[in-house]
């Protein structure tokens, strides 16, 4: 650790008060906002399927699926590949193509999400859970494929970033309102 950081965390820990006030109001912050986080998690996962019945996602669903296994079929895989690539213009969602029996036709595992959203999925339907969105249809060559939207979740990329901003918002609150108790004393 460099002189300058080390200086630092000396002096900033010789300032905090660690005693038991500050150390009970910390740790219930800190669980309290835990505790919101996991709520919201929870109630993000409870949420059950919908059925999408916007028109502006009712029209471009049957038109994707079509020009989806209008490439496949013609090209085999690597032209999905490309075609699926293409429609990505961020890393954030991925474009899934699945056969009768639910297997991607690139081989890509698809999340539970993702399988629950197709199993529910009806010919014609557009059916959405959390981020999955799942059309349903039988081809011009009369083979049942599902077209797959999948949205990577954003917690993901923020997990670390979360931890360490609720442990140091939680600190700065309970700094502020035990070292003013503290000095009373």
């Amino acid at each position: 650790m460099p002189r300058n950081l080390q200086a630092w965390f000396f002096k900033l820990a010789n300032r905090v008060p660690i005693y038991r006030l500050f150390l009970t109001i910390f740790l219930w912050f800190w669980v309290t906002s835990w505790a919101i986080v996991a709520i919201m998690l929870l109630g993000n996962h409870l949420t059950g399927l919908k059925q999408v019945s916007d028109p502006m996602y009712a029209t471009v669903a049957p038109i994707l699926a079509a020009e989806a296994v209008k490439v496949y079929e013609s090209g085999g895989p690597e032209a999905f590949s490309r075609f699926s690539q293409s429609r990505n213009d961020d890393r954030a969602r991925k474009l899934f193509l699945l056969d009768r029996f639910y297997e991607d036709v690139l081989g890509r595992a698809v999340t539970d999400d993702g399988i629950r959203v197709a199993h529910a999925a009806k010919d014609g339907q557009l059916v959405l859970l959390r981020r999955n969105m799942a059309y349903k249809f039988v081809s011009s060559s009369g083979r049942p494929y599902l077209l797959l939207l999948a949205f990577e979740p954003p917690l993901r990329k923020l997990g670390d970033s979360l931890v360490l901003l609720i442990t140091l918002l939680c600190f700065a609150l309970a700094y502020h309102i035990a070292s003013p108790i503290h000095s009373i004393q």
